[in-house]
């Protein structure tokens, strides 16, 4: 199913919803080389316009120096915690709004993982610390960011918002070789 599909199955159960997921095969990664809250240095001089670009084990790095517009940066962020061996945890760009400094500099895509702003490390960050953070930048803002690829975007995708959907139990029904026979 696609995110949408699930996003339909979801706004139109009852009650009570039962999620079973099921996961792919476990990598293993190595443990993040900064601690969580270490304030990160960036090199970016102070009227710089591109982004520099890195290549790091997780996917693409770079650099990104924006200025607030009257809607701020314009983004949305959601924390996630995946699987701590095969799934990114930490604060990815959720929603980009339309007209804002992000989306006219086009360089900020959405489930882009925001690393580190203005020189702070955002690693182990709850989603409330790290709005705070970006509440509390200047006009202009130094952004690090890592764009994995295809495959990881998938899974980092923001879900839709489902602020009730914990109270409830979602039944998606499976098949399998016992089920298949009775039918």
């Amino acid at each position: 199913m696609s995110s949408e599909q699930v996003a339909q199955v979801l706004r139109q159960c009852g009650n009570r919803v039962k999620l079973v997921i099921a996961r792919g095969p476990i990598e293993e990664l190595p443990p993040p080389a900064v601690p969580p809250g270490t304030p990160v240095p960036t090199s970016i001089p102070e009227k710089q316009a591109d982004a520099s670009v890195g290549s790091c084990e997780d996917g693409e790095k770079f650099n990104v120096e924006l200025t607030k517009n009257n809607q701020g940066l314009g983004i949305t962020i959601a924390g996630y915690i995946g699987d701590k061996t095969s799934e990114p945890s930490g604060i990815f760009v959720k929603s980009i709004t339309k007209g804002s400094a992000v989306e006219h500099d086009g360089r900020i895509h959405v489930g882009d993982q925001i690393i580190v702003v203005d020189g702070t490390n955002l690693q182990g960050f709850t989603n409330q610390q790290a709005v705070d953070v970006l509440r509390h930048t200047g006009q202009t803002v130094r952004l690090t960011l890592i764009r994995r690829g295809l495959k990881q975007e998938n899974h980092i995708q923001p879900p839709e918002d489902f602020s009730a959907a914990v109270e409830k139990d979602l039944l998606f029904p499976t098949m399998d070789s016992s089920t298949a026979k009775g039918n």
